[in-house]
């Protein structure tokens, strides 16, 4: 009877999973500025199935550019890193902190590597 009455549902339209996860890595993806590999996690956590993750992944990254968000909010973290008055901070550990910062968000390594690359106008290699 439950069976029967999730398909039902399925067929009215009510549970939709490409629909919810396009809205939710929609919704996410401008209100939190995560990266794919953040939004990746989530979904799976939800039990989207990962077929329908990666399509809308693919979706969304035809329509944001993750770099450009994840440079973005770079600049944003590093103003307030220099900004504070507390302690002044290196080069190094500014973009150790940056690294750290993005990668929390769920950005690639190397859309994190080429940002601080671009932050600090050089093209060296940061882990």
């Amino acid at each position: 009877m439950i069976s029967k009455a999730v398909e039902d549902i399925k067929r009215y339209g009510f549970i939709n999973d490409l629909e919810y996860a396009r809205n939710f890595v929609l919704n996410k993806s401008k209100s939190k500025s995560l990266g794919k590999v953040a939004l990746k996690q989530a979904l799976l956590l939800k039990g989207i199935p990962l077929e329908t993750i990666e399509q809308v992944i693919a979706e969304r990254e035809n329509l944001i550019d993750e770099t450009e968000v994840a440079f973005e909010l770079a600049q944003k973290k590093l103003k307030l890193l220099k900004s504070s008055k507390k302690k002044k901070r290196s080069e190094s550990e500014l973009k150790r902190k940056i690294y750290e910062f993005l990668t929390r968000r769920g950005f690639t390594w190397e859309t994190i590597n080429h940002v601080i690359g671009k932050i600090f106008d050089d093209s060296e290699l940061y882990i």
